[in-house]
């Protein structure tokens, strides 16, 4: 099936490159990072989840603050999931981080749903 959502498309490009970018790059080498879409209740959810180290429960909530990185490695600067955030309010959406089981972290991107009908009328 199939998760109709509105939204600009170059911004709903720059959140999946953002999230799968900062997966690839913060799980470490030979790491998994599986990317997934599923509606739940009038929500269409774009998972990306790694089996890297992930951040401790206190890094969490600091995750989509501007300029804030959870890691000492080169490359990025903080903004990158800030500005998934700012994309998420834009189109109505919300976005959470939450540890991955049994290890890693899982960034999940909310939209809310409408239906095809909806789109056709445009």
């Amino acid at each position: 099936s199939h998760c109709w959502v509105l939204g600009e498309k170059i911004l709903l490009q720059e959140v999946l490159s953002n999230l799968i970018d900062n997966a690839l790059l913060y799980a470490g080498k030979n790491s998994s990072v599986t990317v997934s879409v599923q509606q739940e209740d009038q929500w269409a959810i774009l998972e990306v989840e790694d089996n890297g180290p992930g951040l401790q429960a206190d890094q969490l909530e600091h995750i989509f603050e501007r300029f804030w990185r959870g890691s000492d490695l080169p490359g990025g600067c903080g903004l990158g999931l800030s500005i998934v955030s700012e994309i998420a309010l834009k189109h109505c959406g919300k976005v959470h981080a939450l540890a991955a089981s049994p290890q890693g972290l899982c960034v999940q991107f909310m939209l809310p749903l409408h239906s095809y009908k909806t789109i056709e009328s445009l």
